[in-house]
C-alpha cells in the first residue's frame, strides 16, 4: 500500500497523538457483530465452508468462511495476527503494518490491490485480541475500522472502504491439537462496487485467504515414491 514517505511520518505522528481519545470513540462489545442471525451456506470446496447473513442497514452481506487447520489456535494465531508480513501471502494486500501497540490493542495500516479496474482500498483498523472467551485455548481476534484515519493519509487512485469490521474465531480441537477455525468479515467497499458483485466475490476471497493461511500453518504434505521392484531374473 504505498502512499508518499513524508505523507506516512506526519499521518503516523498525529495518529499517535490521538490513540487515547480513539480507545474511548472507538470502543464497543466485540461480541456484538455475532448476534444478527442465522448463516446460510453460501458454498463449501476445499474443506472451507463460506457462510452469508444480512447486516443491518447495509447491502452488503457479512460472510464467513469455518475450516479446520492441523495445527494449534496458538501457531494459527501466530500466523493471522502478523500484520507486517500479510503482502507476503494474503491475497490482494499490497502493504499491510502495524502503526501502533497498546496492550492488547493493535492500529494496523493496510491497502488492497485488485485485479482489473477495480480502484485501490486502503484504510487503518483498529484490532483486539482476546483469550478464553470460548473456552480454554481458544483465541479471538477482532477488528474494525479505526475512527482515526489519518495515518491512511490521502493519495491519488485509493478509496476508503465506508465500512468494515470482523473477526477470527479459533477454538481447540482433540486436545489442542487442531483448530476450528472462523473468518468474518462485513464490507462495504465504498464507490461504486454493486453488492451483487461483493456477494459473489467474497466467497471466492475467503476460500482464497483460507488457503493461504494454510499454506502458511500447515507443514506441506509429502509422498514417499517406494522404489522400483528389483528384476528378477
Amino acid at each position: 500500500m504505498p502512499i508518499s514517505l513524508p505523507a506516512a511520518r506526519v499521518g503516523c505522528a498525529v495518529f499517535a497523538m490521538s490513540i487515547t481519545l480513539v480507545l474511548l470513540a472507538d470502543s464497543d462489545s466485540a461480541q456484538a457483530q455475532l448476534k444478527r442471525g442465522d448463516w446460510e451456506l453460501a458454498g463449501e470446496a476445499n474443506a472451507v465452508r463460506v457462510l452469508q447473513r444480512p447486516w443491518p442497514g447495509s447491502e452488503f452481506p457479512e460472510a464467513m468462511a469455518r475450516t479446520v487447520f492441523a495445527t494449534t489456535p496458538r501457531r494459527v494465531y501466530q500466523v493471522v495476527s502478523g500484520y507486517d508480513r500479510f503482502a507476503d501471502f494474503i491475497p490482494y494486500v499490497l502493504e499491510s503494518r502495524v502503526l501502533a501497540t497498546r496492550g492488547a490493542l493493535r492500529w494496523v495500516y493496510q491497502r488492497l490491490r485488485f485485479p482489473g479496474p477495480i480502484t485501490d482500498r486502503h484504510y487503518v483498523i483498529r484490532v483486539e485480541d482476546t483469550r478464553g472467551q470460548n473456552g480454554p485455548g481458544s483465541i479471538q481476534i477482532h477488528w474494525r475500522l479505526a475512527v482515526d484515519q489519518a495515518a491512511a493519509g490521502r493519495g491519488a487512485g485509493v478509496l476508503r472502504p465506508a465500512a468494515m469490521r470482523g473477526a477470527w474465531l479459533l477454538q481447540p480441537l482433540d486436545g489442542g491439537t487442531r483448530t476450528d477455525a472462523r473468518y468474518i468479515i462485513h464490507l462495504d467497499p465504498g464507490g461504486a462496487l454493486p453488492s451483487w458483485f461483493m456477494s459473489l466475490a467474497s466467497g471466492l476471497y475467503l476460500r482464497r485467504v483460507m488457503a493461504a493461511v494454510r499454506g502458511r500453518v500447515q507443514p506441506p504434505v509429502t509422498t514417499l515414491t517406494s522404489p522400483a521392484p528389483e528384476a528378477t531374473q
